[in-house]
């Protein structure tokens, strides 16, 4: 239950409640007077608003006045015979005049037509199953006759399909198919040919010989267009399969004579056999069967199907090729894997590719491979079996075969890589040398026996010793002579070492070993250290010092005994011209040079005032730029300040900076320490300006414009910073009006204010209207939905009853109450008169009847019941009424009326209670006015006079929809105030009341910060000059900057007395040279001789070597020695002893160690070529003459080789050793193949060898020889012979044989067309849409910016609604189709030479958003297709016609290019100079130079040739300002004329419309400040006492009416001179009469006389002087000549042209004005224009007026009213005034605020009060229910007793 449920009066039986709520409403009565106060001034200030509103109207139509183009407005003239040549325009300010143009040319348009890209046309082929009604032809087929070689035959019905006819002319008559006229063996017969769209007549020859005899078909009887349709009447041949001629015995018959015995498997050579020589009449190329089995063999030529072999080329598995007439198949895929180093292994790749030719694995190298051929163990590799010691490499080892673990390897065995390859033994693996496995004896001893003869006892003559071969396990190495000297590179090599004592002063890398005598050390060996070469010599006593020793030095004294130098040493130090040095310190001041003879220098004591530099925090004030040096340790360099950089100060806010200040104003720093960074003002600074604040005109404020704010409110807010966000010009210039419909968000100026619209007013999907909305606009308006009225400046918002009515569409099936109201399709709102419901379908019999009212439908015509409908009854049966005018129907007759009431008896009875209406039907009925009325309107409003329905027009008028039925009146959205559609933004915008805090906002940002936070800069108002400063990048030598002298070179020069003295004394005690040198002195030197020659343990001079030379599992043993006869892989083995197993490996000979390769012999017994492909010709030598020798695969046998034969590459013989080689390309054929010398042969197979090889099963060779033919003729390892399909039948017959052919009809062009009415994807193109994402697809007309984008749908569209959208588009061209050419033709709606451009490329456009989809444009043929495959071939210019498309590859890097043949007989290249080709674009089209249009050309008035691209010229075109004519009606060789003259039927229109709203103010004024006394009550306006508005109408007539004081400078101020002259002439006058002599030429050149009679003349510059003079003419009766007394200096007669001059004028006693002569006013605009635009136009100005000698204003009428009514409404934001409309607003809504505040105080004050009672009332509650619960207690007490 809520918390303010009460229920009073429970205890004491009193509702008090309504007591409270009594005394509340009496104290609340002051609260309704305010409320009834406050709603009466927002009545005021909606009534301001109106007034603005009004004004605005006005002003507005006073600046319509202010466009000059109104007072210089043209109208054209011309007869109807011009008229119908030309049409003309003029605009204002057009040259008046006679106007004659003559056409000369007229211009035709470019015309795209596919004819030109797809001249065979672009309808697919025809479907000869279709009914001849249904087919795609240009021309339908009609019934009738047609006549074939004289006989005719006949269409009966065009349901028959084409087929039918076809079968029909083919009939076999007596055994011959066809038309047979002749009765003869050859009949005609039709076929169409699907694959050229085209039907083809064959006359049935025989023979190739018989190619001249056609039909003659047709006759002039044909009723039938049926062979015309079909193009057959043209008579265009053809040739089609030729007949066998048995004469020509050569040629071979296919399953006969000597190719009777499988024929599929002989040699049939083509034509352009690469290996033969063949002409087109050699018979070797033909082949003669009866394929069709009709009795006559047909020609067959075999056919070059392109797959010619080539041993170049890679072919699949299961590829046929062609070589020498026989056709073979691939067993094998020719290998695409080139050989690595890693195959080998049968279970891995077998075959690759090398040297571009093709190889197979002969045998399993992984299983021939020593180590795994089961002899001796296994071991994983070769080099495996040396780490185990296997084949030791030396003699003794043996020769055992095969290899057995403890022989060595010979010549022949294979082996494996430890990481990859395989490989042969070129020689036997033994050599010389010492076995180093065993050092017993020691190092010296050993090579001292020499025991092996491997030893080099003088290496290089140099005394020392060293192995030249060693082994270690299998292992075989020898002395790495180029390793380096730190090895046995330069000739090293060991000798022996001295001892302790020794004195020999070795150098780094020399090797010792062992004294022999030192047990020690003598079985190792040692290499001297680096230290050795540290070891220098001590110069004598008086030497110079040119070398600083430092602790740890070793010398050599001349006792050849070596010393160290003691730490005495390190406090002096090496100069050095990158150190601060400290004279105050004994271990830094001491310097040594090695130059010159004095060696020694101290730091003097200028060094003290050196400070070192690290970052930005060193700097102080002490860097002044005077004298300061320091020394920058992160560069190690000196350098002198220039500049006062310690007078820089941190950034400060709201200070200002510039750019030639100083230090402190034109620099700043930000951060501290050695963060900080340094930044120098930028000219940005010198461009902030000052705005104060509230400042409203804001001209010249563009966005990005910087403030520097003064305020008059907060301190703090002075000197901040202001950057214009906005273009706050353009604000300042877009004024409010309540006639717009202004944009949410957009900002308009009122006056001094600014107001921001936060909704846009109107927000319809069409926003404004004029007076009344139309259906269109009102049709999709929703509730809440704004129009604004743009001529009452009126906002209304649609009511749910809009809403409502706009979903209700009128439905015939629908019903209806009264009152209701709908929407019909016309949009047109109608409101029911009465109820309507859905008619049903009328039943006689209908069981219950029909009630009075009802609706129902008989026959599609409706009715409703006027009276009440009882039902059908039976003849004979009673029926029954209710009362009088009930209806029955009897017996499906006619309808009975009651005329009793309570009717019961037979109708038809004649009883009289019953009348017989006569009618049968309802359609009866109404027309007798009975029972029923004709309802039809009531199911359509929107025939006319419908008692039904009613119009609602209330809708389409808002202003008439006073109850707000549909409309509401949005006032707020018309009203400057704070309301949901406006807030005012005058203070953001004019930065008003700015406190001390950042203040960005919409207009403004606050950029204070910004400008003083230099690290991000985000304003561009600092250049960091951080690096500068702090010196970041070092200075180069003697370099500077703006800061900063780099002096390292003065501070660090020796020679200068400033910074540096000799030490030597100093240094040296006692004098130069003095005890430094003195090798016994130990306070500088230590004796260490036995140090340096201690081999055991003073690493610093030796290194043990002993393992690294010994071990080979040691890193560094790879150092001393170099591993020989290896075959670890194929980057690391000995080619010296090893060959790696490849294609193309050489042979071997000799053997043993002799053992070597013949690289230019290739071994093809272990990797052999594969491939090979080649036929034999047979005895006759000749291939496809069929004889018994022919084979495809090989000659029967080998022969051997002989001296005396010739041989050719590839032939195989055998040699004297039984082997068999292959003669290769170059060689020589003397040359035996068993010669180890000859490079003639490849060995191809080793005698014998051939069973061991991994092929023999897999070819058809079953010995050696034959193994060896496959390397000549075929490797039947990877080719099969396959046999050719039999000609003319079979699969793919036609891929060997081509048919002969001979001479047919065949229809002159293709048959199927284009069907314009189904959808594209339907239509019948011959190219099918593809490139469709659901069918939809899109092109482009243009390119770029400028290109139409034209979308369709291929399973909706129809090529007609593809045409059509193309022609409604924007891109003025016009397409169409034409069936009889079967082409599309797109063609430019405007004349001239213009190209025309079409894509629907997906990337041609260079804008990216231009992507087309699909392929319709070159479906259509206008477009080249979007891809392009066929690559140009100067081979194939006889397979390019007409339309071919090809590509044309680039060279050099250049691109390809794209190119169309445009003939049918190519003999060039495309190129741009050819016009056999055409150059295109893929999915692109474009306009070629021959489908351009021409420009129209005319002569105007007789001048030169005017051209245009279109039928229009313009003054672009001919030159005369605002003339525009149009010549498309015309004809070449017309002429026309048109007159140019004045219209001022505008500026009166302009004239009248302001004077409309001029009265419109007047009296809208009026009704708010007028007074109305009826005798009775007195009424006032509410702003009758308000003196502003009151004077208002007053004060704009008084604008209006100007001043009548003329002002001689106004444009609208006559002086009333009849003639104006510029100057006299020099005053020279008559002799004697004094008079001036310019006026004397007038009068005497216009014959003055007396009726010239006060003629002025004004003289501009009078006598020189620059000042106007005035004379007037007076005749002094002396006619034959001028006496001075004829003229007479006057003054100017001044008068102004006003009002009244154009007939408008003011009533008597009213502000409104009147129109009095409109014939004057357009009479002084067609004469007097200039007057009249300067009354109304003329600028505001200040000057001196001649007419009343003083400064006076003038100002044009238009220009006045817009100034007083700004003024009114705006005020002036200079003096800060608000206008009158302002500030009685503000006055209003301060009162209504003062008003909420009271109110709301009421409201605390009433709700305090009730709670005041409230309460009381409830405590009294409660003492009464204190008092019942005794009362009750004390009662129960009673009763108890």
């Amino acid at each position: 239950m809520g918390s303010d449920l009460q229920l009073t009066g429970l205890a004491s039986g009193f509702d008090w409640k309504p007591v409270v709520e009594q005394l509340i409403e009496l104290e609340a009565i002051p609260k309704a007077r305010l409320q009834s106060e406050k709603s009466a001034n927002e009545s005021k200030i909606s009534d301001l608003g109106l007034l603005k509103s009004q004004l605005d109207t006005l002003n507005g139509a006073a600046k319509t006045l202010q466009s000059e183009d109104l007072y210089e407005a043209r109208k054209v003239g011309m007869d109807s015979t011009d008229a119908s040549i030309i049409t003309a325009s003029a605009s204002a300010g057009a040259l008046t005049g006679n106007y004659s143009v003559e056409i000369v040319s007229l211009g035709s348009q470019t015309e795209m037509s596919s004819k030109n890209r797809v001249p065979g046309g672009l309808g697919a082929s025809l479907n000869t199953g279709k009914k001849l009604n249904e087919l795609p032809l240009q021309t339908a087929i009609t019934t009738g006759t047609f006549t074939i070689a004289g006989k005719t035959l006949s269409i009966d019905s065009l349901d028959v399909t084409l087929q039918s006819i076809i079968d029909e002319i083919n009939t076999s008559v007596g055994g011959v198919a066809g038309v047979n006229p002749e009765g003869d063996t050859t009949g005609i017969t039709f076929e169409y040919d699907s694959s050229t769209d085209k039907m083809i007549v064959d006359g049935g020859e025989l023979s190739v010989d018989a190619l001249n005899s056609v039909p003659i078909l047709g006759s002039p009887t044909d009723t039938s267009n049926f062979l015309q349709s079909l193009r057959l009447l043209n008579r265009a041949t053809v040739l089609q399969d030729a007949d066998y001629d048995a004469t020509n015995v050569a040629i071979s018959l296919w399953g006969s004579g000597n190719a009777t015995t499988n024929p599929e498997l002989k040699s049939w050579l083509h034509l352009t056999d690469s290996d033969e020589t063949l002409t087109s009449s050699d018979s070797r190329i033909y082949a003669a069967y009866d394929y069709d089995s009709d009795g006559e063999p047909n020609l067959f030529k075999r056919k070059d199907g392109g797959n010619q072999f080539n041993a170049a080329s890679t072919y699949a598995s299961g590829v046929s090729v062609y070589k020498n007439g026989f056709t073979y198949l691939a067993q094998v895929a020719t290998p695409t894997v080139a050989w690595t180093n890693t195959m080998g292994n049968a279970s891995g790749t077998t075959e690759a590719t090398f040297n571009t030719k093709n190889w197979k694995l002969m045998k399993d190298l992984e299983a021939k491979r020593v180590g795994n051929d089961g002899t001796g163990t296994t071991r994983t590799d070769f080099t495996a079996a040396l780490n185990a010691g296997d084949h030791p490499p030396v003699t003794a080892s043996g020769n055992a075969s095969p290899t057995g673990d403890a022989n060595y390897i010979k010549q022949g065995d294979i082996v494996k890589g430890a990481t990859d390859s395989y490989f042969r033994a070129i020689r036997d693996r033994t050599e010389s040398a010492e076995n180093f496995g065993t050092l017993a004896g020691g190092l010296w001893t050993i090579q001292n026996s020499n025991s092996s003869g491997a030893w080099n006892q003088n290496v290089g003559g140099t005394g020392k010793f060293r192995p030249n071969k060693i082994y270690a396990d299998g292992h075989l190495y020898e002395a790495k002579t180029g390793g380096g000297a730190t090895y046995f590179g330069s000739n090293n090599g060991f000798v022996q070492h001295g001892g302790v004592t020794g004195q020999v002063n070795f150098t780094q890398n020399d090797l010792v070993v062992g004294n022999n005598g030192d047990t020690n050390v003598n079985k190792k060996a040692y290499r001297a250290a680096a230290a050795w070469d540290t070891i220098a010599t001590l110069p004598g006593a008086t030497a110079a010092q040119t070398t600083k020793w430092a602790n740890t030095n070793y010398v050599q004294a001349d006792d050849s005994n070596f010393y160290q130098a003691t730490a005495n040493w390190n406090n002096v130090t090496t100069h050095n011209a990158t150190t601060n040095y400290d004279p105050a310190s004994a271990a830094t001041k001491f310097v040594h040079t090695n130059a010159g003879t004095t060696n020694y220098y101290e730091a003097m004591a200028k060094w003290s005032a050196v400070t070192d530099y690290t970052n930005a925090a060193d700097i102080d004030a002490v860097y002044d730029g005077t004298d300061h040096f320091i020394f920058h340790t992160g560069q190690n360099q000196f350098y002198s300040s220039k500049l006062d950089i310690g007078s820089i100060g941190a950034i400060a806010e709201k200070t200002s900076y510039n750019t030639t200040g100083t230090m402190a104003q034109k620099f700043a720093t930000e951060g501290s320490g050695a963060a900080t960074k340094y930044y120098k003002a930028k000219s940005g600074w010198d461009n902030v300006s000052a705005f104060a604040e509230a400042t409203t005109n804001l001209t010249g404020i563009t966005s990005g414009v910087y403030k520097k704010l003064s305020t008059n409110g907060s301190p703090g807010a002075n000197n901040r910073f202001y950057k214009s966000l906005v273009d706050l010009d353009a604000i300042n210039s877009n004024a409010w009006a309540n006639t717009a419909n202004h944009t949410a968000n957009s900002v308009a100026k009122n006056g001094s204010q600014f107001w921001k619209a936060k909704l846009v007013t109107a927000d319809a999907a069409t926003p404004t209207f004029n007076s009344t909305v139309t259906s269109a606009q009102v049709r999709p308006i929703t509730t809440g939905q704004r129009v604004v009225d743009a001529t009452n400046g009126v906002v209304y918002s649609a009511t749910s009853a809009l809403q409502a009515v706009n979903n209700t569409n009128h439905s015939a099936a629908s019903s209806y109450n009264a009152n209701d109201i709908v929407a019909t399709a016309d949009n047109r709102f109608w409101e029911a008169q009465s109820n309507i419901t859905a008619s049903a379908t009328y039943n006689s019999a209908n069981g219950g009847g029909y009630a009075n009212g009802s609706f129902v439908e008989e026959s599609s015509v409706k009715y409703k019941l006027t009276a009440t409908y009882n039902g059908e009854v039976a003849g004979g049966a009673s029926a029954t009424s209710t009362a009088v005018g009930q209806f029955v129907k009897v017996n499906g007759g006619n309808y009975f009326k009651s005329t009793v009431n309570n009717a019961n008896s037979d109708p038809a009875g004649g009883g009289g209670e019953w009348t017989d209406t006569g009618q049968s039907t309802l359609a009866g009925l109404a027309g007798a006015s009975e029972m029923v009325s004709d309802a039809t309107k009531a199911f359509d409003p929107t025939l006319g006079s419908n008692s039904y329905w009613t119009e609602v027009t209330t809708i389409k008028t808002p202003s008439t929809d006073s109850g707000n039925t549909y409309w509401n009146v949005v006032s707020d959205a018309t009203n400057l105030a704070e309301n949901s559609y406006w807030t005012e933004v005058t203070a953001d915008i004019t930065l008003s009341g700015q406190d001390g805090s950042p203040a960005t906002n919409t207009y403004w940002s606050d950029v204070t910060s910004a400008l003083s936070t230099l690290s991000s800069d985000t304003e561009d108002f600092w250049d960091e000059v951080t690096n500068d400063v702090t010196l970041s990048s070092a200075l180069s030598a003697g370099g500077s900057n703006d800061y900063w002298d780099e002096v390292s070179s003065t501070l660090t020069n020796l020679n200068n007395g400033t910074w540096w003295a000799d030490a030597r004394a100093t240094i040296q005690g006692g004098g130069a040279n003095s005890g430094l040198a003195d090798k016994a002195n130990t306070t500088y030197w230590t004796n260490v001789t036995s140090t340096v020659n201690d081999l055991t343990s003073n690493t610093t001079w030796w290194t043990d070597v002993t393992t690294e030379l010994t071990d080979r599992g040691n890193g560094g043993f790879s150092n001393w020695w170099t591993e020989i006869a290896h075959a670890d892989g194929q980057a690391n083995f000995d080619a010296n002893y090893f060959q790696q197993i490849k294609p193309e490996m050489g042979v071997l000979i000799n053997t043993g160690a002799s053992g070597a390769v013949n690289a230019n012999v290739h071994d093809h017994t272990l990797w052999a070529e594969m491939g090979n492909l080649a036929a034999f010709a047979g005895t006759d030598t000749k291939f496809g003459t069929h004889d018994t020798g022919e084979d495809a695969y090989k000659a029967s046998s080998v022969a051997a080789w002989n001296n005396g034969t010739t041989y050719v590459t590839n032939n195989v013989v055998s040699g004297s050793d039984g082997n068999y080689y292959r003669f290769k390309a170059g060689g020589t054929s003397t040359q035996d193949p068993v010669s180890i010398t000859q490079t003639s042969w490849d060995l191809v197979i080793k005698a014998g060898d051939f069973a061991n090889t991994r092929y023999g099963a897999t070819t058809t060779a079953t010995n050696d020889a034959q193994a060896a033919l496959g390397f000549q003729y075929a490797d039947t390892y990877m080719w099969r012979q396959k046999g050719i399909p039999v000609p003319g039948s079979g699969t793919g017959w036609a891929d060997y044989w081509e048919k002969l052919q001979e001479t047919v009809i065949q229809s002159s062009q293709m048959l199927g067309t284009i069907d314009m009415t189904v959808s594209l994807a339907s239509s019948n193109f011959s190219t099918a849409l593809t490139g469709l994402a659901s069918g939809l697809g899109n092109f482009f007309i243009g390119e770029g910016e400028g290109a139409v984008r034209i979308d369709y749908d291929a399973n909706n569209d129809t090529v007609s609604n593809l045409v059509n959208r193309v022609n409604a588009s924007e891109a003025n061209v016009h397409m169409y189709y034409d069936p009889v050419s079967d082409r599309f033709v797109i063609r430019n709606k405007d004349a001239g030479a213009v190209g025309i451009t079409l894509h629907e490329s997906t990337s041609w456009d260079a804008l990216g958003a231009n992507s087309g989809a699909g392929n319709i444009l070159s479906s259509m043929g206008l477009a080249a297709p979007g891809t392009i495959g066929t690559t140009y071939n100067s081979n194939n210019h006889a397979t390019y016609k007409n339309g071919t498309y090809v590509k044309l590859s680039g060279v050099g890097g250049d691109p390809d290019t794209y190119w169309q043949a445009l003939q049918d007989t190519i003999s060039e290249g495309p190129s741009t100079a050819s016009t056999q080709w055409r150059q295109v674009i893929p999915g692109v089209g474009r306009a070629m130079s021959s489908e351009l249009g021409r420009n129209s050309t005319v002569k105007v008035n007789g001048g030169d040739l005017v051209y245009s691209s279109k039928t229009t010229f313009t003054e672009a075109e001919h030159g005369y300002k605002g003339i525009t004519f149009d010549i498309a009606q015309a004809e070449v060789g017309n002429k026309a004329n048109f007159v140019v003259a004045r219209d001022s039927t505008r500026a009166k229109a302009a004239v009248e419309k302001f004077v409309e709203e001029f009265n419109d103010a007047q009296d809208y004024i009026n009704s708010l400040t007028s007074v109305t006394n009826d005798g009775e009550n007195v009424s006032a306006g509410k702003f009758s006492s308000n003196i502003e508005i009151s004077r208002l109408g007053s004060q704009l007539r008084k604008v209006v009416f100007g001043d009548s004081v003329p002002h001689s400078e106004s444009g609208t101020t006559s002086d009333g001179s009849n003639l104006i002259i510029n100057k006299d002439r020099d005053n020279t006058l008559y002799p004697g009469d004094g008079l001036n002599q310019a006026l004397v030429s007038i009068a005497s050149s216009l014959n003055f006389s007396s009726n010239n009679n006060d003629y002025i003349v004004k003289i501009l510059n009078h006598n020189g002087t620059g000042n106007p003079a005035y004379y007037k003419y007076t005749d002094t009766g002396n006619d034959s000549t001028y006496a001075t007394g004829d003229w007479t200096a006057t003054d100017p007669a001044y008068s102004s042209f006003r009002l009244s001059n154009i007939g408008l004028d003011f009533g008597t006693g009213s502000d409104r004005m009147l129109i009095k002569n409109s014939a004057l006013l357009l009479q002084e605009l067609e004469s007097n224009p200039d007057k009249v635009k300067a009354l109304f136009t003329q600028t505001a100005a200040t000057v001196y007026d001649a007419n009343t000698l003083s400064s006076r204003n003038y100002q044009g009428i238009s220009e006045a009213v817009d100034e007083f009514i700004s003024a009114f409404l705006s005020g002036d934001s200079d003096s800060g005034y608000k206008g009158a409309y302002n500030t009685h607003i503000e006055s209003v809504r301060s009162q209504n605020k003062r008003i909420d505040e009271k109110i709301e105080d009421m409201e605390r004050y009433l709700e305090q009060r009730e709670k005041t009672l409230s309460d009381g009332f409830m405590r009294m509650e409660e003492m009464q229910s204190q008092l019942n619960t005794q009362l009750q207690t004390l009662q129960n007490s009673f009763s108890k007793k």
